[in-house]
């Protein structure tokens, strides 16, 4: 089955997803995926530009995922950097498409879904926009639910309480003191940060004091690599982000020490998911 899917981002930027999918039940596989940018002319009736800036490939146990730069990562932990290149794979898969599987040009039906994630809420935000969007992506890639990164496209957040004594984790909404807090955090730390999630939980120290944390998953602008103020392309450095992320399941984050601000720093944490929940390890 053929799907194809085109997401208003708001101020006329538009993201379209093509995919091919095995459908078996619950076990429905994409092979391939690729989201592509898309510019329309006014009238917004022919595509006049795209570029390719994700691929996947799933298969029972695993997934290859390559992005705008050509950094690729399975779900083995192998990767390459800057070696594939995505759109000559795109080119490839329009071949099969429209000529070997001729599914644009002779479909055997049509179905068409309107609910899709709502991203114009993006559109209030330009000087936020690319970040937002690299958090989007972030949370698909890591496997957060669905519903949470269409609450996220909305300007909220998910909260994860975890409680490490029970071995339990769990979903709750943030209270609006928590979500000042965050915003509080985005702005003041010493690198401002886009937050995308919130994972809770407590720390016991042996004197007996327990310390309250949140765990903030970020972006922050990837022009700049903050440790080395080495400058980089478009792309580079949220793509070797997103690699470093899969192949050593760890995830960039600000920790806010509730108790003792003063402890609260950034660093890139274990991570594991449940049932589309993302909490951390560490």
């Amino acid at each position: 089955m053929f799907c194809c899917r085109v997401r208003d981002l708001g101020d006329g930027d538009y993201e379209a997803e093509l995919f091919s999918l095995s459908d078996d039940g619950e076990d429905a596989l994409k092979d391939p995926f690729f989201r592509l940018e898309l510019t329309y002319d006014e009238d917004r009736k022919q595509i006049t530009d795209y570029r390719p800036i994700e691929y996947l490939s799933e298969w029972y146990g695993g997934q290859l995922r390559i992005d705008c730069s050509g950094n690729s990562c399975d779900s083995l932990g192998n990767s390459d950097y800057g070696e594939d290149d995505i759109e000559e794979r795109f080119s490839s898969y329009i071949g099969t498409i429209t000529e070997v599987r001729p599914y644009l040009t002779d479909p055997k039906a049509v179905e068409k879904y309107e609910k899709d994630i709502d991203c114009t809420y993006f559109s209030g935000h330009p000087e936020l926009k690319r970040l937002y969007k690299e958090a989007v992506a972030r949370m698909k890639i890591l496997g957060v639910s669905g519903e949470d990164v269409e609450k996220f496209s909305k300007g909220e957040y998910t909260k994860i309480f975890v409680d490490h004594e029970n071995r339990s984790v769990r979903k709750m909404d943030p209270t609006q003191e928590e979500i000042e807090m965050v915003k509080k955090a985005e702005k003041e730390a010493n690198i401002p940060f886009l937050a995308y999630y919130i994972i809770s939980d407590s720390i016991s120290w042996p004197n007996g004091e327990t310390n309250t944390r949140y765990i903030l998953p970020h972006v922050w602008d990837e022009k700049w690599d903050n440790d080395s103020d080495e400058e980089h392309k478009e792309g580079e450095l949220w793509g070797n982000v997103r690699r470093n992320m899969l192949k050593y399941k760890r995830v960039p984050c600000y920790t806010v020490n509730a108790d003792i601000p003063d402890y609260s720093e950034f660093g890139e944490l274990p991570y594991q998911m449940l049932n589309g929940m993302l909490f951390t390890v560490g």
